[in-house]
C-alpha cells in the first residue's frame, strides 16, 4: 500500500475524467497531420501556370582585338519563363491535393484508432475500478464469516477444520483484493497516458451509451482505414499522371536585351523546347506504378479487413449482451439460493462450512463477473457504434459482415 501511495505521488495528482472527455481529448499525431494537410493546402493554392522563371545577368564590354582598348561597356539581360505544353503545372495542383487529402485521411484514421483505445482504456479502469470495490467487499464478507464461525467454535459447534478454511477464505480474498487494486493502477496509468496526464486517471460518470457520443459531436462512424486507402491510390495516380506530363516538351519563351553602349541596344525575343528524357524516364516511371499497385492492394485488404472488423464487433456485442442476461437471469440467482440454503444449513447445525465458504465465494465471484460484463458490453456497443460505416465510397466494397464457415475435412 505505502508503494502505492509513494508512486502516486510521484506521478503527480490522480485527476478524473468521464468517457466524453476521455474521447474528445486530441491525439498529438493527429495534429501533427492536421497541420501536414494545412501545409498542402497552402502549397495548391500558391502554385502558379509558369513552371520555372529564369533571369540571367551577363556583363561585357566592347574592345578593339588590335589596339586591345576597351571602348565602352556591354550588359545582356535575360528573362526567361518555362511552360509546359501538356499543362504539368494542373496536374502538380492535383497532386498536391491529392496529399493533402491524404494528410486528411490520416488525422482521421489516427483519431478514430485514439478513441478506440481511449474508449478500451477507459472501459477496462472502470470495470477495473468496479472489480477492485467488489474484492474489498469480498474481504469484509470473508472476515464476517470468519468471526462468525470463531463465535460459533465457542460452542464445539465448528472444528478447527472449519475455522482454518474461513481464514483460508479471508486470506485469498485479500489477495485477490491486492491483485485488483495493482490492475486498477495498471489501468488508471493506462488511460492517463492516452490522455497525455502524465500520471493515474481515475474515471467519472456512468457508462457511455453510442448516442451520447452523437450528441458530443464524437459521432466517428466511417471506415476511415479504406478512406485513407482510397485516398493514398488517388495521390499515387495523380502522381503518375504528373510523371507522365513531366515526360513531354516544354516551351520556353525568352526576352533578351543587349545594351553596347549608352547609345545602342538590342532587344531579342527567344522561343526554345526542352525534351526532359529522350527514354521518358522508364525506372521512375516503373517506380511509380509499383507504389501505385501496393497501393490497391493494400485498399482491397483493408476493404477485407473492415468486413472482418466489423463482424468482429456485432458479435462481441451479442456475445457480451448474452454473457451478461446468463449470468444476471440464472448463474447468480442459483448461487445466492444456494447461498441461503447454505446459511440455513449452517445455523440450523447440519451444514457444512466448506459448503458455505464455497457459496459464497461462487456468490461474489459470479458478481464480479456480471460486473465486467456490464462494462464489457458497453464497450463492445461503442466500439461498434465508432466502427460501423455510415457511407460508402466508390470503391468500398458492400459484402455483409457474415462468417465464412469451413467446410469437409482438413487436409
Amino acid at each position: 500500500m505505502w508503494l502505492t501511495i509513494v508512486l502516486s505521488t510521484l506521478l503527480g495528482a490522480t485527476s478524473s475524467v468521464t468517457f466524453a472527455e476521455a474521447l474528445a481529448v486530441d491525439a498529438p499525431a493527429a495534429v501533427a497531420a492536421d497541420h501536414s494537410a494545412r501545409a498542402f493546402a497552402d502549397g495548391a493554392a500558391g502554385l502558379r501556370p509558369i513552371d520555372a522563371l529564369h533571369f540571367e545577368v551577363q556583363p561585357g564590354g566592347q574592345f578593339q582585338p588590335t589596339t586591345r582598348a576597351w571602348t565602352s561597356p556591354a550588359l545582356q539581360l535575360v528573362a526567361e519563363a518555362t511552360v509546359s505544353w501538356a499543362g504539368v503545372s494542373g496536374a502538380r495542383r492535383g497532386t498536391v491535393t491529392s496529399e493533402g487529402d491524404v494528410a486528411v485521411a490520416d488525422a482521421a484514421v489516427v483519431r478514430h484508432l485514439r478513441r478506440l483505445a481511449v474508449a478500451a482504456a477507459w472501459c477496462e479502469c472502470r470495470a477495473a475500478e468496479r472489480d477492485e470495490a467488489a474484492a474489498a467487499e469480498v474481504v469484509v464478507d470473508a472476515v464476517a464469516v470468519a468471526a462468525s464461525l470463531q463465535r460459533i467454535s465457542e460452542t464445539g459447534a465448528v472444528t478447527a477444520d472449519d475455522i482454518g478454511e474461513a481464514n483460508a477464505w479471508v486470506a485469498d480474498a485479500r489477495l485477490q483484493a491486492l491483485d485488483a487494486e495493482a490492475l486498477r493502477l495498471e489501468a488508471a496509468l493506462r488511460l492517463g497516458r492516452l490522455l497525455g496526464t502524465g500520471g493515474a486517471v481515475t474515471t467519472n460518470g456512468p457508462l457511455p451509451e453510442p448516442a451520447e457520443l452523437v450528441v458530443a459531436g464524437l459521432d466517428g462512424r466511417f471506415d476511415v482505414e479504406v478512406v485513407r486507402a482510397e485516398r493514398v491510390v488517388v495521390a499515387l495516380r495523380a502522381g503518375l499522371h504528373e510523371h507522365e506530363l513531366r515526360q513531354l516538351p516544354t516551351a520556353a519563351v525568352a526576352v533578351t536585351s543587349q545594351i553596347d553602349d549608352p547609345t545602342t541596344g538590342f532587344v531579342y525575343g527567344r522561343l526554345g523546347i526542352t525534351l526532359p528524357n529522350l527514354d521518358g524516364d522508364v525506372v521512375g516511371r516503373a517506380t511509380a506504378t509499383g507504389h501505385l499497385r501496393r497501393a490497391e492492394a493494400e485498399l482491397q485488404e483493408q476493404q477485407r479487413a473492415q468486413v472482418e472488423r466489423l463482424a468482429a464487433a456485432v458479435h462481441e456485442v451479442e456475445h457480451q449482451s448474452e454473457a451478461r442476461a446468463l449470468i444476471d437471469e440464472q448463474l447468480l440467482p442459483a448461487l445466492r439460493e444456494r447461498r441461503r440454503l447454505a446459511e440455513r444449513r449452517q445455523a440450523m447445525g447440519d451444514g457444512v462450512v466448506f459448503e458455505l465458504v464455497r457459496a459464497a465465494r461462487a456468490v461474489h465471484d459470479a458478481t464480479r463477473r456480471s460486473m465486467r460484463a456490464e462494462v464489457q458490453q458497453r464497450h463492445a456497443a461503442i466500439a461498434l457504434h465508432l466502427q460501423a460505416p455510415t457511407r460508402s465510397t466508390s470503391t468500398t466494397s458492400t459484402t455483409s459482415p457474415t462468417a465464412t464457415t469451413t467446410e469437409g475435412p482438413l487436409r
